[in-house]
């Protein structure tokens, strides 16, 4: 959990992306935003959160 969301300050590395787009971080907070579910992995399950 950011506990201080003004202070927050993204940086850009070229190195890790090659292009940059914008999008409000209210989009990854939102429960609604938000799905899980079950998948198969090496004989087991395991929770995929999304």
């Amino acid at each position: 959990m950011l506990s201080k969301k003004d202070a927050f300050s993204p940086v850009l590395n070229p190195d890790e992306v090659e292009a940059i787009f914008d999008a409000p971080l209210e989009m990854f907070i939102k429960n609604e935003n938000r799905r899980a579910e079950e998948r198969e992995w090496k004989g087991g399950s395991l929770m995929v959160k999304t």
